[in-house]
Formats: structure tokens, C-alpha cells, sequence
């Protein structure tokens, strides 16, 4: 990911979008040189459906991984006893697992 454009390839098509707003689809096998912007292109929609919603997943996922350390666990935080009383705190995040080098967090 680029600071303001993200991309999603098949090999051969090619849709690029913009923080501004701004999108691009390209056929990269008929247009290499990046000219033709078909993105309105009534016979390309399903095309760009179809990376779209990969680059949608895409960063979706990315989103989750980068913030995963910060989710709450799994588990209903109810299930303390103590939740909601004067002086409880809650661990955040909370390790639940180690192996090796590496804490992972949920």
C-alpha cells in the first residue's frame, strides 16, 4: 500500500484507486502503457467488480492485522466477577499465548 493509492492485479487487469476518490482500471495485456482508463467501461464492470472487492478484502484484513494487539479478547469481559467494582482494571491486551521469541495477543 502507497500512502494514498492501493492497487489490486489479476495478471492482467489492473485497478488502481485513490485517496482522493479517483479510480483507474486497465487492461495490461491490450494496454501496457497504462492509457485507457476503462474504469467506466460498461463491459469491464464485472472486472472491476471482482478487484474490488479483492482489494476490499485486502485491506479489510490489513486493517485487522495492524490493530489486532489493540482488539478486546474474545471473551465477555461479564465473566469477571470483579468488573465494574471500584478499583478493577482491565489487562489490555492480554497475552495468551508464547512460543519462542514471539507474545501473541488477543
Amino acid at each position: 500500500m502507497l500512502s494514498s493509492a492501493w492497487m489490486a492485479f489479476d495478471g492482467r487487469h489492473k485497478l488502481s484507486k485513490y485517496s482522493s476518490g479517483e479510480a483507474m482500471l486497465f487492461d495490461l495485456q491490450e494496454d501496457p502503457d497504462e492509457r485507457n482508463n476503462l474504469i467506466t467501461t460498461p463491459e469491464y464492470s464485472d472486472i472491476c467488480r471482482r478487484l474490488e472487492a479483492a482489494l476490499t478484502s485486502e485491506m479489510m484484513l490489513s486493517v485487522s492485522v495492524a490493530v489486532h494487539d489493540r482488539m478486546p479478547r474474545p471473551r465477555s469481559m461479564a465473566e469477571d466477577e470483579d468488573m465494574g467494582r471500584e478499583g478493577w482494571t482491565w489487562r489490555y491486551p492480554s497475552p495468551v499465548d508464547v512460543t519462542g521469541d514471539q507474545a501473541f495477543y488477543l
